[in-house]
């Protein structure tokens, strides 16, 4: 059961007025069934969407890939600097965008013609999202009690029971088991790239055979996080599980 509805702002950014159209339908059609007070605004044109979101923000964006002069990637890339936990949602005819999406921490995409079930699917996984993101952990720092949004967490490492916890503007130290704190966490979001760290996947920005990289925010210098032995296959495999937004990811431990 879900906690208190907050409505869902979307954005679409489609220059087929026709294709904008269809997938607005598609969408409320959906939200109709559990948030019928949804907003849903529709921009034909990137220049239209950089104006909008000036003074507005959403909770996910569709965008089509394709935008005339300017595609969607690099409009996802203006989004991002507005808001790095911005939900990217890309439209597309082609399938052959992957590398792009993942430069730009795409959430999902939706191959044209969408659907009735693609809809529903994104939909749920949005509000999934949605319900995670209002989440914090809590714990004792410094004799307080500290929380922190999950959507705000970077990264944690423990070292003899002492986890040191990177969010997106402090960081913190407090006493825990990081099994008992992965434990706590949204499986869509959080990954184990070796024993003893924890990553938000929303804020990784490569990753390679040894490593996984992640930033605090855009513009800011990469943190490198050493991946477990032989852990590259696996972790790669749960990370584009987390890109194609698979819900009900198991978790591994090791």
């Amino acid at each position: 059961m879900r906690g208190m509805i907050r409505h869902m702002q979307i954005a679409i950014c489609e220059d087929d007025e026709a294709q904008a159209g269809v997938l607005e339908e598609l969408l409320k059609k959906r939200l109709s069934r559990t948030d019928s007070e949804s907003i849903i605004d529709v921009y034909l044109s990137s220049e239209d969407m950089k104006r909008g979101i000036k003074n507005k923000k959403y909770d996910a964006y569709f965008l089509d890939i394709e935008l005339g002069s300017e595609n969607g990637v690099e409009l996802a890339r203006y989004i991002k600097t507005l808001d790095i936990n911005s939900v990217i949602i890309f439209t597309t005819s082609h399938t052959d965008y992957m590398s792009e999406a993942f430069d730009v921490h795409a959430f999902n995409y939706l191959v044209k013609p969408v659907t009735d079930k693609q809809a529903d699917k994104i939909v749920s996984q949005l509000e999934d999202i949605m319900d995670a993101s209002q989440e914090k952990l809590t714990f004792n720092c410094n004799r307080q009690l500290v929380s922190v949004y999950y959507d705000d967490i970077v990264y944690m490492e423990s070292d003899k029971r002492i986890i040191r916890l990177i969010s997106t503007g402090m960081e913190y130290q407090f006493y825990g088991k990081i099994n008992d704190v992965y434990e706590e966490l949204p499986e869509l979001i959080f990954g184990k790239p070796r024993s003893g760290c924890i990553v938000n996947y929303r804020y990784i920005s490569k990753v390679d055979k040894s490593s996984v990289w992640c930033k605090r925010n855009i513009g800011a210098d990469e943190i490198r996080l050493s991946l477990g032995r032989g852990r590259y296959n696996d972790f790669m495999s749960d990370y584009a599980q987390y890109i194609t937004s698979v819900r009900g990811k198991s978790r591994r431990m090791w």
